[in-house]
Formats: C-alpha cells, sequence, structure tokens
C-alpha cells in the first residue's frame, strides 16, 4: 500500500554531520550476554530477515518473506516527526527515518505513533514491527519512495562489545577492498578527501566495489561522498561512482578511488575512518587511513 505524505517535515539523509549518531556508535558497553534481535517470525533466519529488511529498503517494490511482526536493531536519524497523507482516511503519524548497519546509504520511515518512551536521533533501537506499505511525495520534481514499517514495540539497545579487526584490507561481499592512500584536494565549495583503494574481484561475474557497508568519519563526523568535480586525482584509478563505476573482471584487481566531503577544512593530521559495524551495530572493523597533502606528497 502507498501512502502519499502531505507534510514532510523529517530530516532527510541528516546522515552527513551528525555527531550524535557518530558517538553513539563510538560508546559501547560490557557484554550484555545473548544477542536480543532474533526473527519474531521464525520461519526465516536472522541472516535472511536483515537481507531480506535491506533489499526492501533498496527497493520498496521488491518482493518479500517478511510478513507479520519481526524483531530487528536500527538507528533513528533524526528526531519523530509528524507526517500528513492525502488519504482522507489516513490519521498523521509520528515518524523517524532510522537505517541498518547493512546500509549507510539509504533509510526507512518508522512509524512510532503508538510508541511511548524518549527516543532522540543517534539512538540506537531493538525495534519489533512489521512493513507497512511504502510513503512517498514529491520534491524538487522528483518521486521519492520510501519503505514504512509501524513499531508496535521499541526499547533502546546498547551494543555489546566485540574483539574487531584492525587492518587496511577487509572482505566485502566476498571481495577484497585494500585502502592504500588519501589525499587532500578541492571540489566546488571546499576541501575533499580523495581516498585510494585496490578492489580484488575474488567471484565468478564482473564486479563493482561496495562501499555502503561502511561507517566513514572525519573530524568526529559521519562524512558522505561529494557529487562536484575535484582538482586534483590519480588518473590512472577508476572512479567509484554510483551507477557509472567501472566493474572489475572476475578474478582481477583494479585501483579505484573514491571522494569525500572534508567539511569546511580538511586537517591531514587527522585521518578518515572506515568501520564496519555487525546488525546489532557492535563494531567489528575499523581502518584509520592518514591523509596526504597533495597527490604529490601521497606519491613521494
Amino acid at each position: 500500500m502507498k501512502k502519499i505524505a502531505v507534510v514532510v517535515l523529517i530530516m532527510m539523509l541528516v546522515f552527513s554531520g551528525c555527531s550524535e549518531i557518530t558517538d553513539t556508535l563510538k560508546e559501547t558497553v560490557g557484554d550484555l550476554g545473548n544477542t536480543i534481535s532474533e526473527a519474531v517470525d521464525t520461519s526465516i533466519s536472522e541472516e535472511e530477515m536483515y537481507s531480506e529488511l535491506n533489499r526492501l529498503i533498496k527497493n520498496t517494490d521488491a518482493s518479500t518473506k517478511l510478513t507479520g511482526d519481526f524483531t530487528f536493531v536500527a538507528i533513528l536519524y533524526d528526531e519523530a516527526e509528524e507526517i500528513e497523507f492525502e488519504e482522507e482516511d489516513e490519521a498523521p503519524g509520528m515518524y523517524h527515518s532510522a537505517g541498518i548497519s547493512r546500509n549507510w546509504d539509504d533509510y526507512f520511515l518508522l512509524d512510532v505513533t503508538n510508541i511511548d518512551g524518549d527516543f532522540h536521533s543517534g539512538d540506537i533501537v531493538k525495534i519489533t514491527g512489521q512493513t507497512d506499505g511504502t510513503i512517498y511525495w514529491t520534491e524538487d520534481n522528483k518521486q521519492i519512495e520510501v519503505l514504512a514499517i509501524k513499531a508496535s514495540k521499541m526499547e533502546k539497545y546498547e551494543p555489546e562489545e566485540v574483539e574487531e579487526v584492525v587492518s587496511f584490507e577487509i572482505d566485502i561481499d566476498g571481495n577484497t577492498i585494500e585502502f592504500i592512500g588519501a589525499h587532500k584536494t578541492k571540489d566546488t565549495f571546499g576541501e575533499a578527501i580523495v581516498v585510494y583503494f585496490n578492489f580484488k574481484n575474488n567471484g565468478s561475474n564482473d564486479a563493482t566495489p561496495n562501499f555502503s557497508d561502511f561507517y566513514v568519519e572525519y573530524g568526529g563526523e559521519e562524512t558522505d561522498r561529494t557529487i562536484f568535480s575535484i582538482d586534483e586525482v590519480d588518473g590512472s584509478a577508476l572512479e567509484m561512482k554510483s551507477g557509472i563505476t567501472t566493474k572489475t573482471y572476475a578474478g582481477k584487481t583494479q585501483t579505484y578511488y573514491i571522494v569525500y566531503k572534508g567539511n569546511a577544512e580538511v586537517d591531514a593530521d587527522e585521518p578518515i575512518y572506515f568501520s564496519l559495524y555487525d546488525d546489532e551495530f557492535r563494531r567489528t572493523y575499523d581502518c584509520g587511513l592518514e591523509i596526504a597533502e597533495s597527490l604529490e606528497a601521497l606519491k613521494a
């Protein structure tokens, strides 16, 4: 079921520069015992549940095995705000935009109309609920459609501390990413960070690197990719760009670059961090990459 939003007050895509979220992810606690995100619908495994949920978040038209209530862990990206709908039989509701650790690029809308409690941007929460169609609206002449999940139960959740891998190399989706360097540059509106990495395709089909799993932090805040032109880059590396990234053949390795916003100014003494979290937001991987003053300095 699609619901047309009339007034969307939720602060969409507030991933960049949200210090509350960064602070929450930095703070972990001791052993809390068994994991808590067990699917209420026991016909599918927890792994399959998160895979299905991530697929729905990415593609709201996808079919799904998520029927009835299920329980999962997510992070709130903003404060709850009211959304009104064009349909006369649809009452306004209170919604957070939220996300799961498998996908830092996309979000869903969490209906907390019937939830009591004090929840804020940056909170990691355990949710029991079910899919509730989609919500869509028009913004800048573009239709945006987002998965809606109606919560029947929600509570704050503190991730337990686990041993994490600290390395420049990590396997993602069966392929290997090796971070090899970074340097400062400028884009249209300020300074940016160019990150270079080797991508080894370990599979049997052509593939492109997947960075949606990474939580990327610079200067104590989450940072996002820049879409603007940059002044300086190593032309021998392939650009990693949404939707048009050149694929790497099966069994081959190629060097790519990806460009991130550097906030107002890039301090070369401050590394850029790439972290991975499991489905319950326990950090499992961390890589701090030093930033050279220029491409020339990086190659020196």
